[in-house]
This record gives C-alpha cells, sequence and structure tokens, in this order.
C-alpha cells in the first residue's frame, strides 16, 4: 500500500490506504497547513523577509541533553515554529509547530536525525513525529534512499480528474 499525499500550488489531494481510504480525496484546508509548508523546498528561514516571516534568536537550548541554539520563526499566516539547530553544524534537531487553527491551537513535534550527505547536502534519513502534548503517539518514519533534481512531470501533483467537478 502506498499513501500519497500531493500538492500543485492551488489544491492538494491524498490517498490514505492506512486509513481504509483507497480513492483518491481532496485536501481541506486545514490538511494543506503542513503540505504548504512543505512545498517550500528552501523552508521558511530562506529568504524569511520576503516570504513575510520573521526570525528571532532564541539563544542556548537543550534536546535529549544536547546543546543547541533555537530561532522562532513567526511565519506570515501567524502560525510560529521553533528550530533547535546543532551548534556546529547548524542542522536542524527539532522543530515544533504551533499551528492557530479556527480558535484552537495545534502543536506537534518532530525531531530528525541520521544525516548523511546526498549530493553535497545533508539529509535527515529519520524523523519522528508526535503531538506535543503526547510523545507516546511518536510516528517515526526511516528514509532508505534521497534522490535529487530527479525529473517529475507536473501531471504528478495534478488533481486526479475523478476529483475535480
Amino acid at each position: 500500500m502506498t499513501m500519497v499525499q500531493a500538492y500543485d500550488g492551488k489544491a492538494g489531494w491524498m490517498i490514505q490506504p492506512f486509513s481504509g481510504r483507497k480513492d483518491p480525496q481532496l485536501m481541506g484546508e486545514d490538511d494543506l497547513r503542513d503540505l504548504t509548508l512543505d512545498a517550500d523546498i528552501d523552508g521558511p528561514l530562506v529568504d524569511y523577509k520576503a516570504k513575510g516571516n520573521s526570525v528571532e534568536y532564541m539563544g542556548h537550548d537543550s534536546v535529549d541533553g544536547d546543546d543547541t541554539l533555537r530561532l522562532k520563526v513567526t511565519l506570515k499566516n501567524g502560525d510560529i515554529l521553533y528550530y533547535d539547530l546543532d551548534p556546529d553544524s547548524y542542522l536542524e534537531i527539532r522543530r515544533e509547530s504551533q499551528e492557530f487553527i479556527r480558535g484552537s491551537v495545534k502543536e506537534q513535534v518532530t525531531e530528525y536525525g541520521s544525516y548523511k550527505p546526498v549530493e553535497g547536502v545533508m539529509y535527515p534519513f529519520s524523523m519522528a513525529i508526535w503531538p506535543k502534548s503526547d510523545p507516546t503517539q511518536a510516528l517515526t518514519v526511516t528514509i532508505d534512499k534521497v534522490e535529487v533534481n530527479v525529473p517529475l512531470a507536473e501531471s504528478v501533483f495534478a488533481v486526479p480528474p475523478s476529483l475535480k467537478h
């Protein structure tokens, strides 16, 4: 089974076979928040002012006993990201997000590890993601292979015809 999440810059859609849904579905605005953030390949720090984001240095912090540099990024939409970076390599160790959705706050933690170089760029080959309120709900993702600059047709991201009305 393969889970699919796609975003063409305007609309997002997904297939979630692990939830018993094998047909494509359009994603709602709340589901698209994370996807639009991920679609920014450079991330919210690169050209942050041009993207309407603000960045504040919060000083040193600690993740699992290791020293980190902490940044607070306030996105154009008001959501807040806290980045904990390795002070030597500046690689991302942890990201905490606060999304403000219809009057409530969704808080999530993502930890990155097992960095390896791929064509001169360091990529995390493991991630653990969980709601900040319940670390026991962690989802761990292990990446086997990273490929860069692989040609992809725009049609890969296009909303399937079955969803167009």
